[in-house]
């Protein structure tokens, strides 16, 4: 419980400085950004963890609710976790849609490449 209050401290300071950003961006930017800062760090909550990359998990886990696609993508990408992915031997590719645009060769998210 201790680890998540600390989580949470920073996920405050976060989404302050994303809403410095956020005030010179357009209305929808801004909604997006600020769910993203406030969301970024839910995949440590041990309800939605399932791969231990916090970053994957909570973008996954915002994706399967029906969040936005853009703020699962901020959420699955921040923090450089692709490049933690890529050494997990795993794609990142959360924020796809029903269409596979998004999705490198049909890859599903998370999986072994």
């Amino acid at each position: 419980m201790a680890r998540l209050w600390g989580v949470w401290i920073h996920v405050r300071r976060v989404a302050k400085k994303a809403a410095l950003v956020a005030a010179s961006a357009g209305e929808e930017d801004s909604s997006m950004l600020l769910a993203a800062a406030w969301l970024h760090d839910i995949g440590y909550s041990p309800e939605v963890m399932e791969t231990g990359l916090h970053a994957l998990d909570g973008g996954r886990w915002l994706r399967r609710r029906g969040f936005h696609d853009r703020v699962a993508s901020l959420v699955a990408f921040h923090s450089c976790a692709i490049y933690e992915a890529e050494e997990r031997g795993w794609r990142i590719c959360c924020a796809q849609s029903s269409s596979t645009r998004h999705r490198p060769s049909g890859t599903p998210c998370g999986t072994p490449t």
